[in-house]
């Protein structure tokens, strides 16, 4: 089967936009940036139902040493994502790590409070494959 795309048949980001729910805001620091959120499909589908998800990450692809992670669902076969978790880290001198203005230190942090927030959302799968990165 091919998809043929025509003018009115366009796709609409404004609902989708509206519908995606930010789980840590650009929460930044010396040497950490993060953004995590989910996609409309999570509330679509429901967390209750996403029992299985796959943790895809990505190392070394940009010189900005950004990270994105993404979590999939399979659906119908298809692997969907329902979430993403994009950010930097980079070495900070000792003053900058032992500062009391930075919360957040190390790459495994981030991930934890990703991971949280998630559960806060209801995520709470039986099965969890990841790639050698994530």
């Amino acid at each position: 089967d091919q998809m043929i795309s025509h003018p009115k048949d366009e796709v609409k980001l404004e609902p989708l936009l509206k519908d995606i729910s930010v789980l840590e805001t650009s929460r930044s620091n010396n040497f950490v940036w993060a953004l995590g959120f989910l996609t409309p499909l999570l509330k679509h589908i429901g967390a209750e139902n996403a029992t299985e998800i796959v943790i895809n990450s990505t190392f070394k692809t940009n010189q900005e040493r950004f990270e994105l992670f993404a979590i999939n669902l399979n659906c119908g076969g298809y692997g969907m994502p329902i979430a993403y978790l994009y950010f930097s880290s980079k070495d900070g001198s000792e003053e900058v790590q032992n500062s009391q203005n930075n919360l957040i230190k190390t790459q495994i942090e981030v991930l934890r409070i990703f991971f949280t927030s998630l559960h806060q959302e209801g995520l709470r799968p039986v099965f969890i494959l990841t790639d050698k990165d994530a």
